[in-house]
């Protein structure tokens, strides 16, 4: 999975060079969606597959019967999967808590929101062919801030990598999204 998602995020600085930010975008939230799968794996010692993570989650909201996981990972797997992991954090899901689950999940978490602001914009480029700007990229990306102290705060863990210094630098976004890789690969072999 590491070694996938680095090749998409090569494949969005390729995009990104060439002035294709429609498929900069597309690319860099489909790896943003791998790191939180390769954290859900890391948690649950489970392959990261959409029926995996499914029956996962039909466990953990038994107490709701109008609650469609299925559903909700079709329509928006990154959210899905966030909600999930945020849920692991605090001791709400059945899996047992561990460091190095602790680690992949606010890595994961905190990749997430280093990107967050793009996912609008995906959307209107993959649905709707909306042409995407660099200034449409940067602007997005400038509304996905992240508070360096708040997983420490919150969950007794900082990340395990650098945030991009201009938070609306799109290959600084990419890059913080590699080291994020880097350090769920790290802790999944301890």
């Amino acid at each position: 999975m590491a070694e996938r998602t680095r090749y998409v995020l090569d494949r969005a600085l390729t995009h990104l060079k060439r002035g294709e930010y429609g498929e900069y975008t597309l690319r860099t939230c489909v790896a943003q969606e791998m790191i939180l799968w390769a954290a859900f794996s890391a948690v649950s010692g489970r392959e990261p597959y959409p029926d995996e993570f499914v029956r996962h989650a039909s466990r953990e909201a038994d107490w709701d019967p109008g609650y469609d996981p299925e559903h909700r990972i079709r329509r928006d797997p990154a959210s899905t999967l966030a909600d999930y992991l945020e849920d692991y954090l605090e001791g709400l899901t059945s899996i047992e808590v561990t460091e190095a689950g602790w680690a992949a999940a606010v890595n994961a978490l905190t990749s997430y929101h280093v990107v967050r602001g793009l996912r609008d914009l995906r959307d209107d480029y993959a649905h709707r062919a909306v042409r995407i700007t660099l200034e449409d990229v940067r602007e997005a990306l400038g509304k996905s801030h992240v508070d360096r102290e708040y997983w420490e705060r919150k969950h007794g863990h900082r990340p395990d990598f650098e945030f991009p210094e201009g938070e609306n630098d799109p290959e600084a976004a990419v890059e913080a999204l590699r080291e994020c890789v880097n350090a769920i690969e790290r802790w999944g072999s301890r």
